[in-house]
């Protein structure tokens, strides 16, 4: 009878072990961070946006961990240890939210360092071994029974979390660089050049700084512009046959004065002092508009922190040739898009739906800042905008944004909560079901094609591929340059010629 009793005990262990293994696996496979004090739970609190994982994770060590408990100790029923749990985990988390209350100013995990780890282990450990023993005193067990087993479960718990997490990395990386490579393999059809003409200009990552290149679609390879190329803002700038305007400098917050030159020799045509954080040559090139730089636009989140939605600033419109100001809006608009009509008629604009944010300053606001946020709808809806800047009207047209078009189509492409589509200024959307056409892609002269940023699907590698592939049939495919790239255009041609590339 011993022995059966002692069988299905062990049995029971087994399979309750495998249960426990199986969901921490589970959970170190989507999350970044796993264990009592390295969860705190004072975020729950002032965090609307992560209480949910916060409180899930926490609920389910409070149950992994008391099923532990009960399979080396029956005298408890699970329901008995789930409240042992609760208390310890709880315990356990205050301490370490306090502890980083304390001593860090960001509450992600990324920012702390591993001493900042081993000290959450140590007060998680310490805590929950202090509590375990005085909760478990009815059981009459030595103390140091309780001591062993509180670090063993922790340290379990932080050996699975370390442990899955490489083995997720390892098994992520794998499959990533295959898929990678079958891109490299099979993304060669040559053939969607056919037809295609002018030169995809891009501006390449390279250490701190950049190279700007282009690639001749029609000759399919790319060319390097003279090495005494002037300074050019890797973020803040576009091309329209031979004429490029830019901002000089690297700063996202732009600059004060924007150059305009002729390619391929950069020599200068003119200089607009002028604010800009975004800007766009018209398709005729005679015309520039320029978002101007009023600062961060800023939204108030809640008592922990903001949301900050890029720069801000009114929309002006130059004569390329002159410099001289032609129009300025009165709505204020973020630099995260802005297109000219086909007929150069009128400026497409992103702009916040609700027009006092923008009264809203960045010192004003405080606590940590989300970026990540692209809001459609709702308080922080943004829109596209077209504004007639020779009638000085301003209309909605989409709830999406980054606008783009081409010359002489009444078409304007959007990217909204469902994807890519295409309209009319005032027609109904037509969807695009092609995956990678998202904010990161530019059309071709002629609209049948796109060129886009695919990143790879190898974690932590920040390489990207810069594909071609047609509109009419996405299957078709040419990965032209495999090094990320800040910015990339498709002008039209010009009869310049430059030094190709070794």
């Amino acid at each position: 009878m011993q022995n059966e009793i002692t069988h299905q005990s062990r049995a029971y262990g087994s399979c309750g072990l495998s249960w426990w293994l199986a969901v921490m696996f589970l959970l170190v496979a989507a999350l970044p961070v796993l264990a009592n004090g390295i969860v705190p739970l004072i975020p729950a609190v002032t965090d609307a946006d992560r209480a949910p994982l916060v409180l899930g994770l926490t609920v389910v060590i409070i149950l992994v961990e008391a099923g532990l408990l009960h399979w080396t100790n029956r005298e408890r029923s699970y329901g008995q240890w789930i409240r042992v749990c609760a208390v310890l985990n709880v315990s356990s988390s205050l301490v370490g939210s306090v502890y980083i209350w304390a001593t860090n100013e960001a509450w992600e995990m990324m920012a702390l360092g591993l001493s900042d780890i081993s000290e959450l282990f140590l007060l998680t450990v310490v805590t929950e071994i202090l509590l375990l023993v005085r909760l478990c005193r009815p059981l009459k067990h030595p103390a140091k029974i309780w001591i062993v087993r509180g670090v063993a479960i922790n340290t379990v718990s932080y050996g699975l979390l370390l442990g899955g997490q490489l083995g997720v990395f390892v098994a992520a990386n794998a499959l990533g660089g295959r898929t990678d490579a079958r891109r490299l393999a099979e993304w060669t059809d040559s053939g969607i050049l056919k037809g295609n003409s002018g030169y995809i200009y891009a501006f390449e990552r390279s250490g701190g700084s950049g190279s700007f290149k282009r690639f001749d679609v029609a000759r399919g390879e790319w060319e390097s512009f003279p090495t005494n190329a002037p300074s050019i803002n890797p973020f803040i700038w576009d091309v329209v046959g031979d004429k490029l305007a830019c901002v000089p400098g690297a700063s996202h917050q732009g600059g004060e004065e924007i150059h305009i030159y002729r390619l391929p020799e950069f020599s200068l045509i003119r200089v607009i002092e002028s604010q800009a954080s975004e800007l766009k040559l018209s398709h005729d090139g005679a015309r520039l508009a320029a978002v101007g730089n009023d600062g961060e636009a800023v939204a108030r989140r809640d008592a922990s922190g903001y949301f900050a939605f890029g720069r801000k600033g009114l929309v002006s419109v130059f004569d390329t040739t002159s410099g001289e100001l032609l129009a300025r809006s009165k709505r204020h608009a973020l630099n995260r898009g802005l297109a000219w009509a086909g007929d150069d008629s009128a400026v497409y604009l992103v702009s916040l739906k609700d027009e006092s944010l923008f009264e809203l300053e960045e010192d004003k606001v405080t606590g940590s800042t989300g970026y990540w946020r692209v809001f459609f709808e709702g308080l922080f809806a943004q829109a596209t905008y077209a504004w007639d800047w020779k009638k000085s009207q301003v209309e909605l047209i989409s709830n999406a944004n980054n606008p783009q078009t081409i010359a002489t189509s009444k078409t304007v492409w959007l990217t909204g909560v469902d994807g890519t589509f295409q309209q009319e200024r005032k027609g109904a959307p037509h969807a695009v079901k092609i995956a990678e056409l998202t904010s990161r892609f530019a059309l071709s002269p002629n609209g049948n094609c796109a060129v886009v940023q695919v990143p790879c699907r190898q974690p932590f590698r920040a390489q990207q591929f810069l594909t071609l592939l047609r509109l009419d049939s996405s299957d078709r495919r040419l990965i032209i340059d495999t090094n990320s790239v800040y910015e990339f255009r498709w002008a039209a041609g010009n009869s310049g010629i430059v030094d190709s590339q070794p």
